[in-house]
């Protein structure tokens, strides 16, 4: 369920997600065992150790503001996992956690051709029995040339640094490694990802 407003330089959303056994068979985090945005954020290590959460549930807010040339953004997103280990062997079978997550965006239009951007993002874990809380920290920075209307090149880097304890997928408490969203998590506090690329738009 969600909402938006869009007013000239202003747009501002909103949006509620609640999905129930989201690790079963078809559910969420396993559509068909398919490998699907949602699954790959649980099996990050940032997200893998509270899958076996009976609820998931989301409650995101996100606006951004043009002036002239250029964009600033900001959202946030509190992350709850509902009776963990209703369905998996957890040693924490019916607590609950919760994630907040904050970033701030800026773009700016350099010339009609030329884009460039920069984020931070923040993502704080939840309380594991009175362990020190996981913290993530991120930064990315972007380059977007248009060829034409419909073809661009771009290059994108990411570096994420991660502090604190989390639960792995086997429930035990460990400390925090870093994982990018959509790639595969790094063995330790760091990890650094760059893309290069070309999009053409049919």
């Amino acid at each position: 369920m969600g909402a938006g407003y869009n007013n000239g330089p202003l747009v501002l959303g909103v949006g509620y997600l609640n999905a129930r056994t989201p690790a079963a068979s078809g559910g969420l985090f396993n559509n068909g065992g398919t490998t699907t945005a949602a699954n790959a954020a649980v099996t990050s290590p940032v997200y893998a150790g509270f899958a076996s959460a009976n609820t998931y549930q989301v409650i995101g807010a996100g606006g951004a503001y043009t002036f002239g040339a250029a964009t600033i953004g900001a959202t946030y997103s509190n992350i709850r996992f509902g009776n963990l280990g209703a369905s998996f062997t957890s040693p924490f079978k019916g607590q609950s956690a919760t994630f907040n997550n904050a970033e701030l965006n800026f773009k700016y239009q350099l010339t009609p051709a030329l884009l460039v951007g920069a984020a931070y993002d923040y993502t704080r874990g939840a309380e594991i029995n009175g362990a020190s809380r996981a913290q993530y920290h991120q930064g990315s920075v972007g380059v977007d040339y248009f060829l034409s209307k419909r073809t661009d090149v771009y290059v994108i880097g990411v570096y994420q640094h991660a502090l604190g304890e989390t639960l792995n997928a086997a429930g035990a408490t460990v400390n925090a490694t870093a994982g990018i969203n959509g790639l595969s998590g790094s063995s330790n506090q760091n990890q650094l990802a760059a893309r290069v690329g070309i999009r053409h738009k049919f």
